[in-house]
């Protein structure tokens, strides 16, 4: 896959609930600074950690706004909608 179909797959699982999809465009190596889990390694740890959103959201969106794609290397800005299982949206209004 090229740069682009790795980030509309990155959305299109994310969108899907599609955890262990999503988690499969990850190397086994990666290493990533998540705003909210923290610093993350390994490809294992993070399906562990990616198997309790669907009871940490009820709604979880992320919506791609804009691609910016240079060869290998991509970048994407997006909006995300997330409500917790109360029903209260995760952002403030």
């Amino acid at each position: 896959m090229d740069a682009r179909e790795v980030l509309t797959k990155y959305y299109e699982y994310a969108n899907a609930g599609d955890w262990d999809r999503w988690c499969d465009l990850f190397a086994e190596d990666q290493v990533m600074d998540e705003q909210l889990a923290g610093h993350i390694e390994g490809l294992e740890t993070l399906r562990s950690m990616m198997k309790g959103m669907g009871t940490m959201y009820r709604v979880f969106r992320n919506e791609p706004v804009h691609f910016l794609v240079d060869g290998e290397k991509a970048a994407a800005v997006s909006h995300i909608t997330a409500v917790s299982p109360s029903g209260r949206p995760s952002r403030p209004r």
